[in-house]
């Protein structure tokens, strides 16, 4: 493939990726109802319903408005169903624009690093397993990912050419459309604005400076501020969303509690948030209040251990997959296969794990050895990165920009049990990276052959 041109790469990536999504669709087509898989799914379902039927977001059996979700994916779901009287379109077509992501993957690549990495990041993309799972269900990651893709090229483009503020402009307002179909790329906005600002202060004109970032965070305001304002008018809140206080309190102060020995268990800390909010909805802005106010104090209280807890956790956003999550879909009867090995490997039964692997069927086994992919992964990222700040070909602006992007997913993703979903939004990038190191290994090892020779 290294003979083909952009284009081709391009189209043939794009064609790869439709295709290992809908074929993933395909096999578990009989197993799973993918608009009805998560409870996410069923949310976005609902409020779209809510949209066509009553005109508002709001929830099933809940008539009163909420800000619980961001607009724009619910909004798509409601389009699909008007034009088609099913959510079940949504799927193919959800497929087929979340495969845009695998060609911008080259092009950010192309930017920062060399074709061959690009390729090779295209590829990987192309064919991660649980992200062509995920998309290939109602999940707002089919909108979002080549929308806030696209938004990164265009911001690399500006900062490798400064003139085109074209660029720039176009990448802010797409970040705002990102923004309002995952609400938690909202704080990446700052980090924009700081790579804008040292870029701009270089050119030594502060005219321009302040006009570039003033017109930066207008053209941000203008897509993402209307439903700000209509949070105000309908719910009293500037929220952008009322989930906020609710994963702060389930995911975060609840896991800090579990640590502490303060809950039994996960389940303590969502039976607590029900308890506490009783009398509003648990998606309110009301009971978003209550549960960010409780779970800010809970961490202050115990502020280094949370500190502690966390950095602990960072790591894990590397190397955690939901393989297992798809044997269970297909039906493997020992879909935990990864976690019972380990516990035997922690406890010394080497002999268990032997007659684990052999009594295993060809699936378990394939699930089994699919625990090492992410550790690999995680192995070669830190390789790559280490390779791309030292290689003087590569574009070290636009470098240390993705790593940050993957830091802040890191940190704010810290602690939460889903982490191999909220991976998916960064995981071009750690492509990037890994490609970076493999084909540096790659061209040693043929370097030392031909010497060898």
């Amino acid at each position: 493939m290294d003979y083909l041109n952009k284009k081709n790469k391009l189209i043939l990536l794009f064609i790869l990726a439709v295709i290992f999504g809908l074929i993933i669709s395909f096999i578990f087509r009989n197993k799973i109802n993918p608009t009805e898989l998560f409870i996410d799914s069923l949310a976005y379902k609902a409020i779209a319903l809510n949209i066509i039927e009553h005109g508002h977001f709001s929830y099933p059996n809940q008539p009163e408005p909420n800000n619980f979700r961001v607009p724009i994916y619910p909004l798509w779901l409601s389009l699909i169903y008007l034009i088609f009287g099913s959510f079940k379109f949504a799927i193919p077509i959800g497929i087929i624009i979340f495969a845009f992501t695998a060609p911008l993957t080259y092009l950010i690549a192309e930017e920062l690093f060399n074709s061959r990495v690009a390729l090779l990041s295209g590829l990987l993309v192309s064919f991660e397993p649980w992200a062509a799972f995920l998309t290939g269900t109602i999940m707002s990651e089919q909108l979002f990912m080549p929308i806030f893709m696209l938004s990164i090229y265009l911001f690399i483009k500006y900062l490798k050419n400064q003139e085109r503020h074209s660029h720039l402009y176009l990448s802010v307002g797409l970040l705002g459309v990102s923004t309002l179909i995952r609400p938690n790329v909202l704080y990446l906005f700052p980090l924009f604005l700081l790579f804008i600002s040292w870029k701009e202060f270089k050119r030594l004109n502060f005219i321009n400076f302040f006009k570039t970032n003033i017109l930066t965070i207008v053209i941000f305001g203008i897509v993402v501020f209307p439903w700000l304002l209509r949070n105000k008018i309908v719910l009293n809140t500037w929220q952008i969303t009322s989930v906020q206080g609710f994963s702060l309190y389930v995911d975060k102060f609840n896991a800090l509690q579990v640590y502490l020995g303060k809950f039994k268990s996960l389940d303590d800390g969502y039976v607590r948030a029900y308890k506490i909010t009783s009398g509003f909805s648990v998606v309110s802005k009301e009971a978003s209040e209550i549960l960010m106010k409780e779970a800010v104090e809970g961490i202050k209280k115990n502020l280094f251990e949370y500190i502690k807890l966390s950095v602990m956790s960072l790591p894990s956003f590397f190397t955690s997959s939901s393989y297992s999550s798809l044997g269970y879909y297909l039906g493997l009867k020992d879909f935990k296969i990864q976690s019972q090995t380990m516990d035997f490997i922690k406890n010394g039964n080497l002999g268990k794990v032997r007659d684990k692997i052999i009594n295993a069927s060809l699936g378990e086994k394939i699930l089994l050895f699919s625990g090492i992919v992410w550790p690999s992964i995680a192995t070669f990222f830190i390789i790559g990165m280490i390779i791309s700040f030292r290689n003087r070909q590569f574009v070290k602006i636009g470098i240390l920009f993705l790593f940050l992007i993957i830091f802040y997913f890191d940190v704010i993703t810290t602690l939460m049990p889903e982490l191999a979903r909220f991976r998916i939004q960064v995981q071009p990038f750690i492509f990037m990276f890994t490609s970076v190191s493999l084909i540096y290994f790659f061209d040693k090892i043929k370097y030392r052959n031909w010497n060898t020779n």
